[in-house]
């Protein structure tokens, strides 16, 4: 056995003595023939272990090998097995521990990850063993769930477990072992090493007592895990480090994780234990508790996901205990950077700058790596399955690049600063080129394509863009995402606000305009282009106009008007308006018409300004709090405007506060300024611990980036100027001291430093060309080129991975792309697939102007996806592919073409065919997913390229059946891929058939695989054969093919009964799905039901679907009355005399008691289901129907099945309700009066004491329907039933309903109404409502909410589904009904007054109300998130549309003012 504390005391050893006594080792040799090597290796000596397979594209198909390091001998066999523990502190798969302690390590090496690096410091001396052999035994390592994929489509063809090495084959296989100095760099930065993978085992970090704030490094790796296909997130390749604390008082560690691939999901734990059992003893094991969350960041949580993975954590180390780091990088290198620092609040500015910059920067990228929207991956064979989401860097997180910007102008500089290229990189690619607006980027998560939420998340995008090129030039092919970003502008209308995770950071209109405005001063200061100067103005007339409802409207405005717009403007006006006349052909080619501003109204434009600014200037003196701090109240005028004064209690809040200071720095004013001094203050004291600011917003982001930009403009720093001999390599210079130096000239980003940074290229360590590679992409520079082109090649892969990201950056710049087309010829495997995977880029290569003809850009992706002999290149071609694809429409033609090869061709390689299948999806999906289809601005050839395929697949179905049968399976699958995933605006999602031909393309791929896979329609399938055909079903899902509906209801009803659920399911969007009601078809499927009934193990697969079905799909009645009557008689079930469970009870004979509970339950499973059915099912609700209505109830099982349909047959063909009602008003006479009596007395029976108590649970739960609530019958009923019903929630449920009879319902409303601050709603001077309010709020209450609250057909969700959920819709957020219906008049008055903000009285047909459900999209307006959600003639719309009419009908009754909607 290994004792894990003799590891410890190596590691400390390994800190005192250089490495000694191991000979450097390399040796090549052809495996399958035995490949191994010895080494002795002292206790602390450390070495660096290597194998890698010297060619993989000539390993057999998935042919794999293993790399073994183990313990041989231990010089001392004592220190080999120590004394046995009887019971160990802790299981040894506690907290996700997935090993014991052990001195060896052992990996998987196959062609998309054919090495292994590794640094290791031996525990114990001994001999050591490293050896390479073929894997032919089970092979698990690809298994295991896959994050957000529910479905099947991964076993369509998973990686074998086994594979048999092919006789007489052989691959040459180098390993290397080389002895190394791993001491730390002045106890600043230190070498990771194995073996750490347990906290017994962990790598001790000295800390040190010292009242400054000092930091280490340590610089690691992960290569010893699976690279490509990872099962084992989250118990993979765990780095522990051991941190004793040996301070006397608290601080604040800050541990951030820094890697080169920006998107794969990382993760760093923290743990603690006091340290007098901090040791473990012989082989115990330490008693290791829940992770230690004292002192995290508030940020450090899910957010609409479930995975947890987080790469900057802050905790609070107290004196006495000793914490363990776990760190989970994912990745072949990283960086971990350690900070002890003393918590926020400080005095000194410039401290809370810095401190801030870093908490800021760590946790918006771990943000960003975990977002809800899906964009990280724990494997990198997938892709995330959603363009929108995953390109949308929504509008708090993009401060994690304007925020840092302006300290960045003003001298301070970032320390985890390649994290902030990450984030300036993903804000760049955030802004996708537009397919109809002109020149333009869109910043976007919804649909449609080119607008989306784009006039706000663009407009924010817009400014990170312009202030973070203040700081430095914008390489080349990202250089025109600001002039997109104001061409965006200008061809779409201003939002009414800025979506911000929540209140509390960027509320009101004037940031708007001050971010549109700022842009296009930008463009127009980098153009000249009159139309940019044109638009600068509209904002600034604009923003001039805004009513201000936060104090944050007064700071932007003065920003606006301050800083970016011309201080000279009558006279800059003018020579714009020259220009216009002499040169009208100096202008973009965007459609936008500004007003042509006068000299006369320039001058008073100017003059307004003047006064509007020094207005708001004294208005924010006068609302300061007393504490220096402002709130989000922008104060109280007691005289018209002249003075003002905070409104009461102002809370203090970190944004206004910012912005406020912010204004008086762009008038102007210095930090010597009262009020400024006074601000600063008070902005210092909100600042929390580890760092941020935040009040009331969800995440803290804006108002962090506020607060950095207010102090380092006020308090800026000269920036440190570095030079070349500060890089000077000093005198017998270690290892680490050398990484130290290679690290540092990283962080420069100065081509002037590039020759030393290529001198260290070429460093005989890996762990030092991996950092001059990293810094030579930093640095834009020609000659980084070659070296990086060379180092795609590097035996090691974390320089391949180093040299990928750097390269990248280069040809961003437009730097190297004729190294490329050399690159991708290489006889190097290695460098091949390292330069695919640097391709997957998503850049703008149209404007710019990319520096490769695009022909021989795309016959590079093609040959490389299509001809490549290395599986790993095919793999890393075809995820790049996509990307251009979507990014540059010139590559689109060529690369459909090597789509429809891809597609066609054999992959042996089963990991490439996995890939090749995320891949696909991706690029399938361009036009969005299921929850977020867009049918305007899309990507056309897109639907080109699946005619293509449709063409292609049709041709193969006739003459090649191997084709055929190769090509309908992995669209099947695609299709599959993601199943029943609905992202929303979030992650991911499966197919959603929005482009044109789509629908007919996999209607034809499913129907044809079923044909391959199953022509016999067998129903005894099992084992692989039912699993291939459960795929082709979840393939199915959504699929708009009528042919192949009526498929998937004949395997629904009558396929193997494993897959009926998973057939119904599919055809569960009843848009595309019709059922011809013909008695032929009910019949047998009512006999399918009650066989169901009657077995209740088989429900699942017998009668669920069909009732589910029933519920759901599109009924085709009829026209003929007789044969309706036929169907329901069908469909309307017979029961038998109805027996109680008392009454069953009572019964002597135990036989016939068995056959009476049988045969009421399968009665009450009838009834339950097929009532439910015939009560949600809109197409049932006929005329014809209401002849089955029994006159009387005497069996408590037809009571129970038409009990769900009293609400619609109460309502059953009456007109839409009005909201003022005429008095006097005589009712139409009523042809279902008798219906609609014997239908409200079945309900009132059921409120009854002798009523089945669970139907009365139902029926009470019904009564908060309107036509019910509103019923005096049903309320004298309910109040009847308090008297004996003893349960809870049905005694809640039915209180709330009593709760709104008329007499309490006005005084709810009165209170309501009092309570509103401002008074909104005038009274009589008795206080009564005005009775157009009360019959507005009624209409309200009786009929909008239960419109909103009621789950449409479509889409299976509610408005409140989004709008209810806190933080889901910030700028729309609602109270939710409970799950009868009930809502508190308060909460509902709350709801009230929100909706009747989305109405703009001036131009009624205008009303977000309006538009947003029909999901209106154009230039002028964003859409809506949860897409359309009603035609304009639907009845629930025109319930919604007679609200907002009356709205315009009496603005003054009902608390409105005439003024347009913010």
């Amino acid at each position: 056995m290994f004792s894990p504390v003799r590891c410890v005391i190596a590691l400390l050893v390994a800190t005192l003595v250089p490495g000694a006594g191991a000979q450097d080792i390399r040796k090549t040799a052809r495996v399958p023939k035995p490949l191994s090597q010895d080494v002795h290796l002292d206790q602390g000596q450390a070495v660096t272990i290597s194998a890698r397979i010297d060619k993989p594209s000539a390993l057999p198909d998935n042919g794999r090998l293993r790399a073994t390091w183990a313990l041989l001998r231990a010089d001392d066999p004592k220190q080999f097995s120590g004394p046995k523990t009887t019971k160990p502190a802790r299981k040894a798969d506690a907290q996700g521990i997935y090993t014991l302690p052990t001195p060896n390590w052992t990996k998987l090496l196959h062609a998309l990850d054919p090495d292994v690096f590794t640094v290791y410091r031996a525990p114990i001396s001994g001999t050591y063993q490293l050896q390479v052999a073929t894997e032919q035994g089970e092979v698990k390592l690809f298994d295991g769930g896959r994050w957000r994929e529910k479905g099947q489509a991964p076993f369509s063809r998973p990686a074998a477990r086994k594979v048999a090495w092919i006789n007489g084959h052989t691959v040459d296989v180098t390993v290397e072992i080389h002895r190394i100095d791993a001491r730390p760099a002045g106890n600043r930065l230190f070498i990771e090493a194995e073996p750490n993978d347990t906290p017994e085992q962990a790598q001790p970090l000295p800390l040190r007592k010292s009242p400054e704030d000092y930091s280490l490094r340590v610089v690691g790796g992960s290569d010893d895990i699976e690279y490509y296909d990872n099962s084992r997130v989250g118990q993979s390749g765990d780095d522990w480090f051991r941190l004793e604390f040996p301070g006397d008082k608290p601080r604040l560690l800050t541990a951030c994780l820094s890697i080169p691939d920006q998107l794969i999901a990382a993760r760093i734990r923290c743990y603690t234990l006091p340290a007098k059992t901090a040791t473990a003893a012989g082989e115990s094991l330490l008693p290791l508790g829940d992770e230690y969350t004292e002192g995290k960041n508030s940020n450090e949580r899910v957010h609409q996901q479930q995975e947890q993975h987080r790469i900057a954590i802050n905790r609070l180390l107290k004196p006495g205990q000793v914490y363990f780091l776990r760190v989970e990088s994912n990745s072949p290198a990283y960086e971990l950077d350690l900070r002890i620092v003393r918590p926020a609040p400080f005095t000194d500015p410039q401290q809370a700058v810095r401190h801030g910059l870093y908490d800021h920067v760590g946790q918006v990228d771990s943000w960003l790596a975990n977002r809800p929207r899906g964009a990280s991956v724990e494997r990198r064979i997938r892709d995330t399955g959603n363009l929108l989401g995953t390109q949308c860097m929504s509008c708090h997180t993009q401060s994690g690049v304007w925020g840092p910007a302006i300290p960045l102008t003003q001298g301070y500089r970032i320390r985890n600063i390649q994290l902030f290229r990450h984030l300036v990189n993903i804000c760049y690619q955030s802004m996708r080129p537009t397919n109809k607006l002109i020149d333009a980027a869109n910043n976007t998560s919804l649909a449609p394509l080119d607008l989306g939420d784009g006039p706000a998340g663009t407009r924010v995008a817009g400014h990170s863009v312009v202030s973070v090129e203040r700081f430095r030039a914008p390489r080349a092919l990202q250089s025109k995402q600001a002039i997109r970003a104001a061409n965006f502008i200008l061809q779409s209308g201003d939002p009414g606000g800025i979506n911000a995770a929540g209140p509390g950071a960027n509320v009101g209109k004037s940031v708007v305009f001050s971010y549109a405005g700022e842009v296009l001063y930008e463009a127009w200061k980098a153009t000249g282009d009159p139309k940019y100067f044109r638009g600068l103005e509209d904002k600034a007339r604009k923003v001039l106009g805004v009513k201000v409802v936060y104090t944050d409207d007064l700071a932007h405005r003065v920003e606006l008007l301050r800083r970016y717009f011309p201080p000279d403007y009558p006279a800059v006006a003018a020579a714009v308006a020259r220009m216009e006349q002499t040169q009208p052909k100096a202008t973009s080619r965007v459609p936008y018409k500004g007003k042509k501003t006068t000299a006369e109204e320039a001058t008073r434009l100017a003059e307004r300004i003047e006064k509007q600014v020094a207005t708001d200037l004294l208005r924010l003196r006068q609302i300061q709090n007393a504490d220096g701090t402002w709130g989000f109240g922008p104060g109280k005028s007691p005289d018209g405007g002249k003075t003002w004064k905070a409104d009461g209690d102002i809370k203090p809040e970190p944004s206004p506060t910012a912005l406020a200071l912010i204004a008086f720095q762009a008038a102007g004013f210095s930090s010597e300024d009262a009020t400024v001094k006074k601000g600063v203050t008070g902005l210092l004291g909100l600042q929390h611990p580890s760092g941020f600011w935040k009040g009331k917003s969800q995440t803290g982001f804006v108002s962090t980036s506020y607060a950095l930009h207010a102090l380092s403009r006020l308090f800026p720093l000269e920036p440190v100027k570095t030079n070349a001999d500060d890089f000077a390599a000093g005198k017998n210079e270690t290892l680490a001291e050398t990484i130290e130096r290679a690290r540092r000239l990283s962080t420069t980003e100065e081509p002037s430093l590039v020759p030393l940074m290529l001198e260290l290229a070429k460093h005989e360590s890996p762990l030092v060309r991996y950092w001059a590679l990293i810094g030579l992409g930093a640095a834009p520079a020609d000659p980084g080129v070659a070296p990086l082109v060379r180092g795609l090649g590097d035996p090691v892969k974390a320089v391949r991975e180093a040299a990928a990201w750097g390269l990248r950056q280069l040809l961003i710049d437009n730097r190297g792309w004729k190294a490329v087309a050399r690159a991708a010829v290489s006889s190097d495997d290695r460098t091949r697939a390292a330069l695919a995977r640097t391709l997957v880029m998503r850049v703008d290569g149209v404007m710019p102007g990319i520096d490769i003809p695009w022909d021989q850009l795309t016959g590079t992706i093609s040959s490389m996806m299509l001809e490549d002999p290395h599986p790993a290149v095919r793999a890393w071609a075809t995820r790049a592919s996509w990307n251009w694809w979507v990014w540059n429409p010139p590559v689109r033609t060529a690369l459909n073409q090597a789509w429809i090869h891809r597609l066609s061709r054999p992959e042996p390689n089963h990991l490439a065919e996995n890939g090749l299948r995320y891949q696909a999806h991706a690029l399938f999906v361009a036009n969005g997913h299921k929850a977020n289809g867009s049918r305007q601005h899309q990507y056309t050839k897109l639907d080109r390229l699946f005619l293509d395929l449709d063409a292609t697949l049709e041709k193969a179905l006739k003459n090649n059946p191997v084709l055929a049968r190769r090509l309908a399976r992995r669209l099947v699958v695609v299709a599959a891929t993601f199943y029943n995933t609905s992202g929303g605006d979030g992650g991911p999602g499966q197919m959603g058939y929005i482009t044109p031909s789509s629908g007919d393309l996999f209607g034809h791929a499913v129907l044809a695989y079923l044909d391959i896979f199953d022509p016999k329609r067998n129903k005894d399938l099992a084992g692989n054969g039912l699993l291939t055909v459960r795929i082709g079903l979840e393939g199915a899902a959504n699929v708009p093919h009528q042919p192949l509906q009526q498929r998937l209801l004949q395997y629904s009803l009558e396929g193997p009964e494993a897959l009926r659920a998973v057939a119904a399911s599919s055809v569960s969007d009843p848009r595309s799905a019709k059922f011809v009601a013909v008695p032929e078809l009910v019949e047998p499927l009512m006999r399918q039901i009650k066989r169901g009934a009657n077995e209740p193990p088989r429900r699942a697969q017998l009668s669920d679907p069909v009732l589910k079905l029933f519920g759901r799909v599109r009924w085709v009645m009829p026209q003929n009355k007789d044969q309706q009557h036929e169907v329901f008689g069908y469909f309307v079930p017979k029961f038998p005399p109805y027996a109680s469970a008392q009454d069953i009870k009572k019964n002597p004979d135990a036989a016939k008691r068995a056959e009476l509970g049988k045969q009421m339950d399968a009665g009450w499973y009838l009834a339950t289901g097929l009532g439910d059915a015939l009560g949600r099912n809109p197409d049932l609700h006929i005329d014809t129907a209401l002849d089955f209505l029994p006159r009387k109830f005497q069996n408590q099982l037809d009571a129970q099945f038409w009990l769900p349909s009293v609400t619609w047959i109460l309502t059953h063909k009456t007109k839409l309700p009005e909201v003022q009602v005429k008095k006097g008003q005589l009712p139409p006479i009523d042809p279902f009066a008798t219906h609609r009596t014997r239908a409200l007395q079945l309900f009132l029976d059921q409120l009854k004491e002798t009523a089945d108590p669970r139907t009365r649970a139902v029926a009470v739960t019904m009564a908060q329907a309107t036509a019910l609530r509103r019923n005096p019958e049903v309320l004298n009923a309910l109040d009847a039933m308090l008297k004996f019903e003893k349960r809870k929630k049905v005694v809640k449920t039915a209180r709330n309903v009593l709760s709104t009879n008329r007499k309490n319902f006005l005084k709810q409303l009165s209170d309501a109404v009092n309570r509103e601050k401002p008074r909104k709603q005038p009274a009589d001077k008795n206080g009564k409502l005005d009775a157009e309010f009360v019959a507005d709020f009624q209409f309200f209450r009786d009929y909008v909410t239960p419109e909103m609250h009621k789950v449409l057909r479509g889409d299976e969700r509610s408005c409140f589904a989004c709008h209810g959920v806190p933080g889901r819709v910030p700028p729309l957020t609602l109270n939710p009904p409970d799950d009868a219906g009930y809502l508190p008049v308060d909460k509902m008055l709350a709801n009230y007054r929100l909706l009747q903000a989305r109405v703009d009285l001036e131009n009624i047909e205008k009303s977000k109300l309006l538009r947003k459900p029909l999901n209106v999209q154009d230039g002028k307006e964003d859409g809506h998130q949860g897409g359309r959600r009603y035609k304009p003639m639907d009845p629930g719309y025109l319930i919604i549309r007679r609200w907002v009419l009356n709205q315009k009908k009496f603005p003054a009754q009902l608390g409105l003012q005439r003024t347009a909607a913010p």
